[in-house]
């Protein structure tokens, strides 16, 4: 309301200029089409935030922004010299000039500039650079395409990518982020109907998605035709959190792809999204794995490293000089009551890069172990470059679904390959 009221008074300043008569150093028409401009910079954002916003999925807005930006600027701008032609001079026409009413015109500018933005300084940039994947999106209105995360996208496709053999077959959910980042997807798979996705189209051999060209899956049966078919080829799946989502994937898709842990090769720093494969001989990164892999943790400061000597032939690589970092990890499914051993196995390597005097000054990565109903913490751990493996033993009073907190010091290179958790028996006494 305050922006239509806003818009009124402009409108009326201008119908007063105009019929008042252009001002000594412009034509009534310089002036008319300078007035025009400027209701047209503030018309148009009107629309986008008052129709689009509610209307369209913002991800297909983003290409506008700078438009917007652009025309926020020009606006304030011609905004400010009108400010100068009608509320200064009047008072001081001794004073009117050209040089001075551009000259204070851009004064008015920075001052609007500096006014009227929002959402905008270093502590905005800092907290969308420093956004992480499984973070919650925040939007004014709505987010209209059912995503209300940062998926990780591009850490699943990397890791197909690297892995990726000629004769593999790539079925993907979001086919577009499978292209981009894995190279190629042959197959879609999606079983949500229509109005869920319009992205398909019919052609003489069959079903597609117009984007890639990549197949459509929208049943059980066609999933496991491709897998079956195929027992000399490889098929990686790159799943998304859509895989939760019974709109997008059904039941008895996504059960069939939850059956067998062992088919997760990786899973996304969104914690939700992941990597399964099919047809692997002789089973390696199918192989019976750990509790969980090093790659998988959300670190910011940290990257993916591959080698054949580490576990699933992935880990992930702290490097020095990447800040301070911080990230938790919560453990799928309930421990029960008991005794338990945590262990960590480090990448020898990792003293061989360690730059001198980096590895003095305290813990390179620590970890605690807490319990995530109330928050308890049952142990910590500092891991040190240097060491290979490094094992706790904690105890559990009750069933509990536990969380590993990590803090990463910067200070030490440091390569994390696996953890994992396996119960103690208890001795009995003799």
């Amino acid at each position: 309301m305050s922006l239509a009221v806003l818009a009124g008074l402009f409108l009326c300043l201008g119908a007063r200029r105009v019929a008042a008569g252009a001002g000594p150093d412009e034509t009534g028409s310089q002036f008319r089409e300078r007035w025009l401009f400027f209701n047209m910079s503030l018309f148009f954002p009107l629309v986008f935030l008052g129709v689009f916003r509610t209307h369209v999925q913002p991800r297909y807005l983003f290409q506008l922004y700078p438009l917007f930006v652009l025309l926020f600027c020009l606006g304030l701008l011609v905004l400010g010299r009108i400010a100068v032609e009608e509320f200064l001079w009047p008072f001081f026409p001794a004073l009117r000039g050209r040089k001075a009413s551009r000259a204070l015109g851009l004064l008015l500018f920075a001052l609007f500039a500096f006014v009227f933005s929002d959402n905008i300084g270093f502590s905005r940039v800092k907290a969308i650079v420093q956004r992480r994947y499984g973070d919650p999106i925040s939007t004014e209105i709505i987010t209209r395409s059912g995503r209300f995360e940062h998926y990780d996208h591009k850490g699943n496709g990397l890791y197909v990518k690297h892995f990726l053999k000629a004769d593999d077959i790539v079925i993907a959910i979001h086919v577009v982020f499978g292209y981009v980042y894995a190279g190629r997807v042959d197959y879609w798979l999606w079983s949500g109907g229509p109005g869920t996705w319009d992205a398909w189209e019919e052609t003489p051999t069959g079903w597609r998605d117009f984007y890639v060209g990549a197949r459509w899956l929208n049943a059980l049966d066609g999933l496991k035709k491709v897998i079956w078919d195929n027992p000399g080829r490889r098929v990686w799946l790159i799943a998304s959190p859509s895989l939760q989502r019974r709109d997008h994937i059904n039941q008895e898709i996504a059960d069939f792809i939850l059956a067998d842990p062992s088919r997760l090769v990786f899973r996304g720093k969104d914690g939700m999204s992941g990597v399964f494969l099919w047809n692997e001989s002789p089973a390696e990164l199918t192989a019976d794995g750990h509790t969980l892999e090093g790659e998988w943790l959300p670190a910011s400061a940290a990257e993916v490293v591959y080698g054949p000597d580490y576990s699933k032939q992935a880990a992930l690589s702290f490097r020095p000089g990447k800040g301070r970092d911080v990230f938790r990890y919560r453990l799928a499914g309930e421990l029960e009551p008991g005794k338990y051993r945590i262990e960590f196995r480090l990448a020898t390597e990792a003293r061989k890069v360690v730059p001198p005097g980096l590895e003095k000054g305290g813990e390179a990565l620590k970890v605690t172990i807490v319990n995530q109903a109330d928050g308890t913490r049952l142990r910590s751990i500092s891991l040190q470059p240097g060491q290979e493996r490094v094992s706790q033993e904690f105890v559990l009073p009750r069933p509990s679904k536990l969380r590993l907190d990590f803090a990463y010091g910067r200070r030490a290179a440091l390569t994390l390959d696996w953890v994992d958790i396996q119960p103690l028996e208890e001795r009995r006494p003799q």
